[in-house]
């Protein structure tokens, strides 16, 4: 198989859902897509996603549960 898998808009949308939850990093969502960091860098600042605080909340409600 050649060349790289077209992204599709259902492809971007679940990856901006992925780092809007906090639950994966920006290089993370070009890696599972098979882009470059920086087109993954213009999707969220299109949609005004802060990757760095979703991922700090996301761990701190890991850390904050009880277990």
């Amino acid at each position: 198989m050649s060349g790289k898998r077209k992204t599709t808009e259902t492809d971007r949308a679940q990856v901006l859902a992925l780092l809007s939850a906090g639950l994966i990093l920006q290089n993370e969502a070009a890696a599972m897509l098979g882009v470059s960091r920086q087109l993954v860098h213009q999707w969220v600042r299109a949609t005004a996603i802060e990757p760095g605080a979703a991922r700090a909340r996301f761990l701190r409600g890991l850390l904050s549960d009880d277990r």
